[in-house]
């Protein structure tokens, strides 16, 4: 356990070293929480961003805050006006951003693209809620260090998982009902390849979009299209490893815990 801890904290020390070095250099990171760059960005994204080049071309992307304000984006250049002026768009998007850009809209330039570790970053804030309160109990109540080790862990595994979706899911772009058929426009939001069973049975990679022909009736209707991961044998087993390999070893750990906490002599 303690070579377990050892390895844990360099890691962590080294994460924190590049992280406030890239900070200092004036750079920054943004998790992309919306599918209008999929499949070059997809949901969950972790984008490594630093200041904006005095030269920026078409097809590179920005990340950006618009001139009517409100939150930022991060979408590709697709023209460069005269005196440093930019015109945007989502690649699912059907036209371009409606503004303007100049350089005090723009926050830098995305120079790497890390797909599904926004996620990471996200639910590694779960992990220190835990973290916390494993520690404060565990001092608080001694003895019961053992059996809260595979709790807590297994609420890091499954909280993010049940709160962030992050294995098998999609969104909605655009849906167009005619002639008694709606025409779904989607886009996988997952990290996992998924099957979406309709009439047919429809393959859809993480990030990428699909349409769906589904027939309606008149009037009001609520359509559910059951969505399964698409993986076989060994893409289950690793899934299945992941996800249980964390809660199986804190077992073992907090069962020797116990059996050295019985073992050793009570001292009055």
């Amino acid at each position: 356990m303690k070579w377990v801890i050892r390895v844990s904290g360099v890691l962590l020390l080294m994460v924190i070293v590049a992280w406030a070095g890239w900070y200092l250099a004036g750079g920054s990171m943004e998790i992309v929480s919306s599918p209008s760059m999929s499949p070059k960005e997809p949901l969950g994204s972790l984008l490594l961003v630093r200041p904006a080049p005095k030269a920026l071309r078409a097809g590179e992307i920005v990340v950006f805050i618009p001139p009517s304000g409100g939150t930022w984006f991060a979408h590709e250049i697709v023209k460069v006006l005269p005196g440093d002026e930019y015109k945007t768009k989502g690649l699912l998007n059907s036209s371009d951003d409606p503004w303007i850009l100049n350089r005090s809209n723009l926050r830098g330039l995305v120079v790497a693209i890390w797909p599904a570790m926004g996620r990471v970053v996200q639910a590694s804030e779960i992990w220190a809620i835990c973290l916390i309160l494993y520690y404060f109990l565990s001092t608080l109540v001694p003895r019961a260090r053992g059996w809260l080790i595979p709790i807590f862990v297994g609420a890091g595994v499954a909280l993010p998982i049940f709160i962030y979706h992050p294995l098998v899911s999609a969104q909605v772009i655009t849906e167009i009902v005619h002639r008694g058929v709606a025409h779904v426009y989607l886009v996988s939001t997952g990290v996992l390849p998924a099957w979406l069973t309709t009439t047919t049975k429809v393959w859809l990679a993480p990030g990428h979009t699909a349409v769906l022909h589904l027939p309606v009736s008149s009037g009001h209707q609520t359509i559910i299209i059951p969505m399964t991961a698409a993986l076989n044998w060994l893409g289950w087993l690793i899934v299945g490893l992941i996800c249980v390999s964390p809660p199986l070893f804190s077992w073992w750990q907090a069962r020797k815990i116990t059996e050295s906490a019985e073992q050793s002599p009570i001292r009055g």
